[in-house]
């Protein structure tokens, strides 16, 4: 008998950092492949974005088991945006890796979007067990973070009062701090799995050359520009072109893995 979406879902909770409590989604295929899928959000966005949710869906249809979460102070996961860390966050990574290779993926894929997608890229880059990478409009201009978010006269103030309103929410310097302790074209130099760079044509948040940047770094990377695309992605065929090439690149990957062994 078939499941429904439905049944292929579950909601699981994960510790960091002793107590911390992050909330996510489990796809679980009816006849699964052996490979395993962590998806990244971007900074602001949460599990439950639609560009997540159909890589879910479209990713456990082919037979992968599919992990999508809410970093800390997002969604439903406990914690604070005022703490809010790219370390942190590739903490929180590594645990829901270790949470999708518990429950039996034998072969894994990481997929980012934004600074999701830099997240991922800094798991990756610490260990060689992961099969392929997708990042998707990630930045590797970590020192120049701040002043793409808030300006020039916007990041003083953040670093005066120690947080600043970026769309409704309250981040944390601490972010800012943090960023300029990560060095990107080592981290990209050092990823050895396949990987696949997507970034939109007319990004107004981070700059095309960013990707550029990456995929000249390192010679696995292989970048594709969407056409006229904005950050987000936003528009309904760049919407459906990024999350095809996502999918299709991630299950290439996998299965090709997957029929090796």
């Amino acid at each position: 008998m078939s499941r429904n979406n439905e049944d292929m879902e579950k909601n699981v909770e994960f510790i960091v950092d002793d107590s911390l409590k992050l909330a996510g989604v489990l796809h679980r295929p009816a006849a699964g492949s052996g490979g395993g899928v962590v998806l990244c959000h971007g900074m602001l966005a949460d599990k439950n974005g639609p560009k997540h949710r159909e890589l879910a869906r479209r990713l456990c249809e082919l037979g992968h088991l599919v992990l999508r979460f809410d970093f800390a102070g997002r969604g439903q996961s406990q914690g604070s945006l005022l703490e809010l860390t790219i370390s942190s966050q590739m903490e929180q990574c590594r645990q829901a890796v270790r949470l999708v290779r518990g429950e039996g993926a034998r072969r894994l894929a990481l997929i980012g979007s934004s600074l999701g997608g830099t997240t991922a890229m800094g798991v990756v880059a610490a260990h060689d067990d992961c099969d392929c990478l997708v990042t998707m409009a990630a930045p590797s201009r970590l020192d120049r973070l701040g002043v793409r978010l808030v300006g020039e006269a916007g990041l003083e103030s953040w670093r005066r009062q120690g947080w600043q309103e970026i769309e409704g929410q309250r981040v944390g310097y601490s972010l800012v701090e943090d960023a300029r302790q990560h060095d990107i074209d080592v981290l990209a130099a050092r990823i050895a799995c396949p990987w696949l760079i997507l970034h939109g044509e007319r990004d107004q948040l981070v700059p095309l050359d960013d990707a550029r940047r990456l995929a000249g770094a390192n010679s696995a990377a292989r970048l594709q520009v969407v056409a006229g695309a904005d950050h987000r992605f936003s528009q309904a065929e760049h919407f459906q072109e990024v999350v095809e090439r996502a999918v299709q690149f991630a299950h290439q990957k996998l299965s090709g893995k997957l029929q090796e062994r």
